[in-house]
């Protein structure tokens, strides 16, 4: 939405990251989300 990538050239998508894992209790593993 803002234009920033990761220093690894990637672009997270937080907001959907928040919904799926953080508040579903999941444990955490952003790879899914690069």
């Amino acid at each position: 939405e803002y234009g920033f990538t990761d220093l690894d050239g990637s672009r997270p998508d937080c907001w959907r990251y928040l919904v799926e894992v953080q508040e579903a209790g999941k444990p955490a593993d952003p790879s899914g989300y690069r």
